[in-house]
């Protein structure tokens, strides 16, 4: 969406154009990459909530 508003081209239309011109090893890469962001973006998220709201917090027996 913002690749069309703001007339730039993204990882979204590389992805696009990898996957018309069977470009595999890029199109491997931009998985991995997009993979590897969204889990570390995840990670970093649940961290911040046990220290923002104290009740998440695991108990130590």
């Amino acid at each position: 969406m913002t690749e069309r508003v703001f007339a730039r081209a993204g990882l979204g239309s590389m992805l696009i154009d990898a996957v018309l011109t069977k470009d595999i090893p890029l199109v491997q890469g931009l998985v991995v990459y997009t993979t590897t962001a969204y889990i570390v973006i995840n990670l970093l998220l649940e961290l911040l909530y046990g220290i923002v709201d104290p009740r998440i917090r695991s108990r130590r027996a």
